[in-house]
């Protein structure tokens, strides 16, 4: 069976890339962005993600230190690990799903011929989060555990990681069919996480336009928890894609990402939206720009 059949259309793979994107996952975490709290939802609201962050801390020290989803445990209701929605158990188990992963794609390896077996290994050991490492560790101390931003950072570290692995081994590859088959796996790995992006970006879009505009009693801290996220979520997007864009990465991107960076993550950073930006882009581009966009938004895009 041919490598990229097994990965590229494996359920397991994609699942992974989905959860890793998806958004109404990390909506549990409590956000350390007061200002924004304060600003769209007043003082209650940004007291109110205090006191969640405050338990969260708590539930924390009563759960193993070493545990990979003590952080997701820590934000949910429930201790006994019983969660009521796909999105709540994702958020204590997601991390947990890349160690099992890891090891599913090492079993897979022991049966390719050794190329295969090379580039499943690589996969296997960039797809799980350590924030022992120097760089990651450093840079996530600044932030409180149990939170958004952390969470949204750690995805974003977890994400480079993936695709740095993919474009560090290419020139090491010696022979024509192993770099085609690395090139195959990391243009699905990318459009994965681009449709992802894309995806959950609309969706968080559509929820903050929906709380400004319906009445509620709880709508100041709904309003400012969904911008929160929304902010959070834009920061990763941009994060990831812009270091693409790097000279030392570029080589390994299609333009079909350029383009979406260009077009639509940096008119959302503006604040414009992506309702905003699809206008755009069908105005300034024409039909070859709406089926481009259509591409992405139905998971299918073109490397």
């Amino acid at each position: 069976m041919v490598m990229i059949n097994t990965l590229a259309d494996d359920i397991i793979l994609r699942a992974f890339l989905s959860a890793i994107t998806n958004a109404s996952v990390l909506n549990a975490f409590p956000s350390i962005n007061r200002q924004l709290l304060l600003k769209i939802g007043g003082v209650g609201s940004r007291d109110k993600e205090d006191r969640s962050l405050v338990k969260a801390l708590e539930k924390l020290e009563t759960r193993p230190n070493n545990h990979p989803d003590a952080d997701g445990h820590s934000v949910l209701k429930h201790l006994d690990g019983y969660t009521d929605t796909p999105s709540n158990y994702m958020t204590s188990h997601l991390w947990s799903f890349c160690e099992d992963l890891s090891l599913v794609l090492q079993s897979i390896a022991k049966d390719k011929p050794l190329f295969e077996s090379n580039i499943l290994l690589m996969l296997s050991s960039s797809c799980i989060y350590d924030d022992s490492t120097i760089i990651s560790s450093n840079v996530l101390k600044a932030l409180p555990r149990s939170t958004l931003e952390r969470e949204c950072l750690k995805r974003v570290i977890l994400l480079k990681n993936i695709l740095q692995s993919c474009f560090n081994m290419y020139p090491r590859l010696t022979t024509e069919l192993s770099k085609i088959k690395l090139s195959e796996v990391t243009q699905t790995i990318l459009s994965a996480m681009i449709s992802g992006f894309l995806l959950q970006a609309s969706c968080l879009i559509k929820g903050v336009e929906y709380y400004e505009k319906t009445p509620s009693s709880c709508q100041p801290y709904i309003r400012a928890k969904s911008q929160a996220l929304f902010t959070a979520y834009s920061d990763v997007m941009s994060s990831v894609l812009s270091w693409l864009l790097l000279p030392k990465t570029m080589e390994f991107v299609s333009e079909q990402i350029r383009f979406v960076y260009h077009y639509i993550v940096l008119p959302i950073l503006s604040n414009k939206g992506l309702q905003t930006a699809r206008a755009s882009i069908y105005e300034e581009s024409g039909n070859s720009a709406k089926t481009r966009i259509l591409e992405f938004e139905g998971g299918m895009p073109h490397a």
